[in-house]
């Protein structure tokens, strides 16, 4: 079967919009190589957030009690995930002295939150017409509720940090960064469309 195009929805327009903040960070700001990525890691405790909301908002066959029990072992392990994550990027590119545990810190110092609340509501908007308003909550297992973060973080962070590293290499430049922030946005919009055609093949495959 030929690979379908993908589509410019409004989910994906709000995406790239809220990717594209960073560029005045790098612009305006004075960013460097590590406050990009940083706020990169930060989306992973966004896309988690949604996760939890997703397997609460499931209409699986599985009882209230066994939902929490699958929304304490996801938060678990992917806690974890995030905190290993988190020490690999400061430990590749933060300056010395910086430890994952002065999340805060840094973001006020970069100014990220503004950055992190666009994600926020580009994934919540994602959320709501997708999984909501496309009825996605129906047809998709709990299961892959749950490892659906790691395909979408996995990819896009193996793209972000061979990019980071040779930005480190080559020397960090504007447009360096620039395309770092271009090449992390055609990744998300591929993982976006990719976990949203898994939901839809799998309502395709049920009925």
């Amino acid at each position: 079967m030929p690979k379908t195009k993908i589509k410019l929805t409004l989910p994906i327009l709000i995406l790239v919009v809220a990717n594209c903040i960073p560029v005045l960070g790098v612009l305006l700001f004075g960013w460097d190589l590590f406050p990009l990525i940083f706020v990169y890691w930060l989306e992973n405790a966004v896309i988690g957030m949604f996760a939890i909301l997703k397997l609460l908002c499931s209409t699986s066959h599985d009882s209230w009690k066994l939902k929490a029990g699958h929304v304490l072992f996801f938060s678990g392990h992917y806690s974890v995930f995030c905190l290993v994550h988190g020490t690999i990027v400061v430990g590749l590119f933060g300056t010395k002295g910086d430890t994952v545990y002065q999340t805060y810190q840094i973001i006020v110092q970069y100014g990220l939150q503004y950055t992190v609340l666009a994600l926020v509501m580009s994934h919540g908007f994602s959320f709501v017409y997708n999984y909501i308003g496309h009825g996605e909550y129906r047809n998709v297992s709990p299961r892959d509720l749950m490892f659906a973060p790691y395909r979408r973080v996995v990819a896009l962070h193996v793209v972000v940090f061979f990019g980071g590293i040779a930005i480190m290499m080559l020397g960090v430049s504007h447009i360096g960064l620039l395309i770092l922030v271009l090449i992390k946005i055609v990744a998300d919009v591929f993982a976006h469309d990719s976990e949203h055609s898994r939901a839809r093949l799998s309502y395709a495959v049920k009925n």
